[in-house]
């Protein structure tokens, strides 16, 4: 039996090259699946104009561009996910957004997770998935 570390390893090697790759792949079904989803997080979290957000398991970043909307000019939304293949494409897709930022990294074994600054909230949408279990939108507000 795999040590629960040992299983958090085969994860970020999935989400690091077949999965994060089939989940591009798969992206225009997904985030259709996931819309219901994001669109509680964003009716949970009330993201205002301003404030800083970190938003884990970001996938392709489509709930991290709406947050950085959300947040307007002055705000910031921080996209995370372990998947670089994930994060080049959400860079492309937030081409033109000057308020957001894409990292490629994991959330659980880093510091990049939590920089220097203080997040107004942490969200995801779709980091559910990656524990196996039905989706569902997850917001910690500070």
């Amino acid at each position: 039996m795999k040590s629960p570390t040992e299983l958090h390893q085969d994860q970020v090697t999935y989400w690091s090259g077949a999965g994060g790759n089939r989940w591009v792949d798969e992206s225009a079904r997904t985030e259709i699946m996931l819309s219901r989803v994001a669109s509680l997080l964003f009716t949970h979290a009330k993201a205002r104009p301003g404030e800083t957000v970190l938003d884990v398991g970001c996938g392709l970043g489509p709930t991290t561009v709406e947050l950085a909307r959300q947040v307007g000019p002055k705000g910031r939304a921080i996209g995370l996910d372990v998947s670089a293949t994930m994060i080049e494409l959400a860079r492309k897709r937030a081409a033109g957004l000057d308020n957001i930022d894409f990292i490629a990294d994991d959330a659980t074994a880093t510091r990049s997770a939590r920089p220097s600054r203080t997040f107004s909230f942490r969200a995801s949408a779709s980091c559910s998935s990656a524990t196996r279990r039905r989706p569902s939108p997850i917001c910690a507000r500070r």
